[in-house]
């Protein structure tokens, strides 16, 4: 029995044809790109969405013509109207006023409200303003006091005190107008003596307006007596009430 011809297709069922084989590796050519397609796109969907997700420096700002700079011009307008409004103060009742509500100025005095000189002041400041080691019981004339001190050994010298009146129509031939403790007065010097006055209070209607401080010795000193005297009208001064 002759033998059967068996092709080469029969006996290996498992080799492919070559234009089977073309089919499939095309095929298979095909799928990978595909494949590979989708891959790509994937990463860059993902390298899309974290580029979205970055957060980007620096501020924002508005385009040229938006409305924010109607806004800065609002703005600045109305700071400006704020900045030109005029502000009046009001006064406060309870605050005093410059003058101090007397009559002669703000820092004016009263001598006639003394009730006493002699009790003005006390004999141990005295004694300190004088240089004098002893002053001796005050002669009180309300509006003038007087004591004895010692200024050469002896306590005969003279300490004279109190309020006048005094003006340039009335100053004297030996009384020379000059200005003491920053406001008008006068001062007369002579051997051994030194009288010194100042205006505490320049309203015309104060009949004593002016204090004064006489030292005197008789003739007995020689030396200037004008910086005790005046460190006694400051003493005074101090002690006089205001106006």
């Amino acid at each position: 029995m002759p033998n059967p011809v068996i092709s080469s297709t029969e006996f290996a069922p498992d080799v492919v044809k070559p234009n089977m084989l073309g089919a499939r590796l095309k095929g298979m050519r095909a799928m990978s790109q595909r494949s590979l397609t989708t891959a790509i796109s994937a990463v860059l969907l993902v390298l899309g969405l974290g580029a979205c997700a970055t957060p980007v420096a620096g501020t924002a700002s508005p385009a040229p013509g938006a409305g924010g700079s109607q806004t800065s011009e609002d703005d600045s307008g109305s700071g400006g109207d704020e900045a030109t409004t005029p502000t009046i103060p009001i006064p406060d009742p309870t605050t005093p006023t410059a003058d101090g509500g007397g009559s002669g100025g703000g820092d004016a005095k009263s001598p006639e409200a003394v009730p006493g000189y002699c009790d003005l002041v006390d004999v141990a400041e005295i004694e300190a303003a004088v240089g004098s080691p002893s002053v001796t019981d005050p002669s009180d004339y309300t509006t003038i006091c007087s004591y004895s001190i010692d200024l050469d050994g002896t306590s005969l010298n003279y300490l004279g005190f109190g309020a006048t009146y005094w003006g340039e129509d009335v100053t004297s031939e030996e009384e020379e107008p000059t200005e003491i403790l920053g406001r008008p007065g006068y001062r007369l010097v002579t051997e051994g003596r030194c009288e010194v006055g100042v205006v505490v209070n320049e309203d015309p209607s104060v009949l004593l307006n002016t204090i004064y401080v006489d030292l005197d010795t008789w003739g007995t000193v020689e030396r200037d007596l004008c910086p005790e005297a005046e460190a006694m009208l400051q003493l005074v001064y101090d002690a006089v009430p205001a106006a």
